[in-house]
């Protein structure tokens, strides 16, 4: 059960890389917008590791848009992660239901 989540969940990934590397041969690079104010990054990490891989995202958000306001929504494990607040990002738990 355990190897058949873990084949899975590389599958989805790999399929997601392949996607976006195909989009960028066929659009080409997309220019970000100036005018962009608020950005909501949303992922449930279930392992504290996630959130160390989201810095180059948030690395990458912060160089395009330095003036934005960037909220990262993460589980309360991860949450001492952001406690520095880096990149300028604002950390909330996700509420659970």
């Amino acid at each position: 059960s355990v190897l058949i989540r873990q084949r899975s969940r590389l599958a989805l990934r790999t399929r997601i890389v392949l996607d976006a590397f195909v989009a960028r041969i066929r659009y080409g690079s997309v220019r970000p917008r100036a005018d962009l104010q608020r950005i909501l990054v949303a992922q449930e990490t279930k392992m504290l590791g996630d959130g160390f891989m989201l810095a180059p995202l948030l690395a990458k958000l912060r160089a395009n848009y330095p003036a934005a306001e960037i909220v990262v929504l993460v589980s309360e494990k991860a949450l001492p992660l952001y406690v520095s607040r880096p990149y300028g990002v604002v950390a909330m738990p996700f509420a659970r239901c």
